[in-house]
């Protein structure tokens, strides 16, 4: 009787206190999601994915039970996302180094060169003129559209400066066996037309200039350059001890009409003030 009586009492506080609909919570249960994916290529990093995530059960949760929560689905985006770059790396060095190649013109030497008849040439190179020290001297590229070439042309003014030149934009790689540059143009009759190499081991402004010969205005000549005959200068003035030319090192490539020796060896009494022409063909390695 006793027992029955506290049977009784027990049931009738649980429906008195609303016990009846409670449950004992479930321990949380774990959910091990695995994704596999094939190798398809050498390299790849979500070969295997195992991940163990910790979720409410079912009754906790009122039922609904989430495989995959924000967490999971940011780590297989940074997966995806760095899978794709270590795929792409090899072919941007491949795109660098084919690049670098082709600039070099290293299928052969002879074949590297620059055509002044093509009219976009022009469109490539940019005034350096004496301005830059206060002179007042201009010169331009210009393709001629009669002649079919490229004109470096346009004023020499002595005082305050006495250089008119103009820089090559693109960057200059010639063949590594270079021996000596050829130039084919037609002049005016001028003397102190250079052609201008800038390296990259001594920078700071240092050129190394090649004097043209006398060019007239009747036919186009071919000029040999030997690299050889290039020396250094830095604003007018020669640069003692500055290493030999070779062909590996140049970069920039410039024309020059100036009143000044080449190498900063002094100042040339002939060379005359006013307009200039020097009609060009095509420069190219040899």
């Amino acid at each position: 009787m006793i027992k029955l009586g506290i049977i009784i009492t027990f049931a009738s506080a649980r429906a008195a206190l609303g016990w009846s609909n409670l449950r004992p919570r479930a321990a949380p249960r774990k959910l091990l999601v695995h994704k596999f994916a094939p190798s398809a290529s050498p390299v790849n990093i979500n070969s295997s994915l195992e991940r163990s995530l910790t979720i409410p059960s079912a009754a906790a949760s009122g039922g609904a039970v989430k495989p995959l929560n924000t967490a999971s689905k940011a780590a297989k985006f940074v997966l995806s996302a760095v899978k794709k770059l270590v795929a792409f790396l090899p072919r941007l060095l491949f795109r660098a180094v084919f690049r670098r190649r082709m600039a070099a013109g290293a299928l052969a030497s002879g074949a590297w060169s620059l055509d002044f008849t093509n009219s976009s040439m022009a469109g490539d190179w940019r005034a350096v003129d004496d301005r830059i020290m206060g002179g007042s001297s201009r010169s331009r590229v210009a393709y001629s559209d009669g002649d079919g070439v490229t004109n470096f042309q346009g004023e020499l003014v002595v005082e305050g400066g006495g250089f008119a030149s103009a820089r090559y934009d693109k960057e200059l790689v010639l063949p590594s066996d270079t021996k000596a540059l050829e130039l084919e143009a037609r002049g005016d009759g001028r003397l102190g037309y250079k052609v201008t190499l800038t390296t990259s081991v001594i920078p700071g402004g240092v050129s190394y200039q090649a004097l043209l010969p006398i060019l007239d205005s009747a036919e186009f000549t071919t000029v040999r350059l030997p690299l050889s005959s290039f020396k250094p200068s830095q604003q007018g003035r020669p640069v003692p001890g500055a290493p030999a030319l070779e062909a590996s090192n140049v970069r920039l490539l410039g024309l020059m009409l100036s009143r000044y020796e080449i190498g900063g060896e002094g100042v040339k009494e002939s060379i005359q003030p006013g307009g200039f022409r020097l009609q060009l063909r095509r420069l190219s390695a040899k």
